[in-house]
């Protein structure tokens, strides 16, 4: 009788283990996704409405515009480069 419980008591913990906790973590990591509105939930859902071989480009914001640098032809000069052998 002993071994026939211990026995139950595996097969449950590896029933359980093996397919119950993992839908259970999937299924609350999707509600806590969707309830945050994070840009990971957001984009897998634009992704699965996008065909196969559409390209997205996004265009930087106008914060990174204004860091890009402008030189001017007074900050310095052009070197040709030599090889040594």
């Amino acid at each position: 009788m002993f071994f026939l419980t211990l026995l139950l008591i595996y097969l449950f913990g590896v029933l359980f283990f093996r397919y119950i906790l993992p839908f259970l973590l999937t299924l609350g990591i999707s509600r806590m996704l969707r309830k945050s509105g994070s840009q990971a939930f957001r984009s897998r859902q634009e992704t699965t409405s996008r065909r196969e071989g559409d390209v997205t480009i996004d265009t930087p914001t106008t914060d990174n515009a204004k860091r890009t640098k402008i030189f001017q032809q007074s900050d310095g000069e052009y070197i040709d480069y030599e090889e040594i052998k």
